[in-house]
């Protein structure tokens, strides 16, 4: 799952199309409302990514403690899910969707400590 902009690059929009990646947009000029039809409209999935502090704060008010733990693009990400109640599991070696995929990948496969 991609937690982030509402109009996600093309690149992003490209995996979500092949029904790989589940996108849920968490911003866009306005936070979302967090709603119960939202909440359980959450897919079942294993991991979520977040790549900003924002995307981690909108996401903590969406889904709160039902949120699938959590790899992030970088420490201040991770600070900020952390604060906002999230459990992170995983961090990117550096700030890169490369790295992000990478450290998700790990994660799932049991390679990576959570």
């Amino acid at each position: 799952v991609f937690v982030g902009a509402r109009r996600p690059t093309a690149a992003l929009a490209q995996a979500v199309a092949t029904g790989r990646v589940a996108h849920w947009a968490v911003y866009d000029r306005h936070a979302p409302v967090a709603t119960e039809a939202r909440r359980a409209a959450l897919p079942p999935v294993d991991l979520v990514t977040l790549t900003s502090p924002s995307a981690a704060r909108a996401w903590s008010r969406l889904c709160g403690e039902r949120s699938p733990p959590v790899v992030t693009i970088g420490p201040t990400t991770s600070a900020s899910a952390r604060a906002a109640g999230l459990h992170v599991v995983g961090e990117a070696a550096q700030p890169s969707m490369a790295a992000l995929a990478a450290r998700a990948a790990a994660v799932l496969s049991g390679r990576w400590p959570a």
